[in-house]
């Protein structure tokens, strides 16, 4: 993707932000704050960018076609963030629920690329009644996705394999794709792992072993040192 001289400025802006923020990282509850707060600066910027065009988006509350049948990967520390959300408001009877789906649709998707897995019907676990249940905290490819043409939507919904052009508006995309590069690119130098794994396997995972987020963020420090 060719970026303009403002992406570059928004890239570089976000990758010495972040630099920062992650020197100050010591506990597991410190990255949590920092990634909840790209979070929030990337969904203000998404806000902004709009209003400062003529673009006019198509999703609403309650559109949850891309819930549906996308495939949505994860860096591990997102997983972090949502799992925490998790278990601090839903009750023990609602994750158990959660866990019981989540395996469900692992097992199902295990053995499938992302092209697959985008062909068919599977509505993300994670969506009640046309809602996010972790909207708050809800991955960056989640936040970065829209529509500007709900009709296409609503084909690649009715017809999944059907091949459609992305309804995404191309300046927007393009300054999101160079904020989440220098998120990325900033904790790469930090030697954090930024392997991009699928997200229902990483929640059930985690989910799953309550211990075993504190040590795979123990073990990124060490690297880190």
């Amino acid at each position: 993707m060719n970026f303009s001289r403002e992406d570059l400025d928004a890239f570089n802006e976000e990758k010495i932000r972040l630099a920062n923020e992650i020197s100050e990282i010591y506990d597991l509850k410190d990255i949590q704050t920092v990634i909840r707060e790209y979070l929030n600066r990337l969904s203000l910027l998404f806000e902004y960018e709009i209003q400062q065009s003529s673009v006019k988006i198509a999703c609403s509350q309650g559109c949850s076609y891309c819930c549906r049948h996308n495939r949505v990967e994860v860096f591990i520390f997102e997983v972090f963030v949502i799992v925490d959300y998790i278990n601090r408001t839903f009750s023990k009877k609602r994750i158990d629920q959660l866990i019981d789906s989540l395996r469900s649709t692992v097992l199902a998707v295990s053995n499938e690329t992302a092209t697959i897995h985008s062909h068919y019907f599977k509505k993300c676990v994670l969506l009640e009644n046309d809602q996010c249940l972790v909207y708050d905290v809800r991955p960056i490819n989640c936040r970065q996705f829209h529509s500007i043409d709900l009709s296409l939507c609503e084909k690649k919904f009715n017809n999944p394999s059907f091949p459609v052009k992305d309804p995404s508006d191309k300046k927007l995309r393009r300054r999101l794709h160079a904020v989440i590069a220098g998120f990325e690119d900033a904790f790469v130098q930090k030697r954090f792992d930024m392997t991009r794994y699928e997200l229902n396997q990483a929640l059930l995972t985690l989910l799953e072993d309550p211990n075993l987020m504190q040590d795979l963020f123990k073990l990124n420090i060490k690297n880190n040192k």
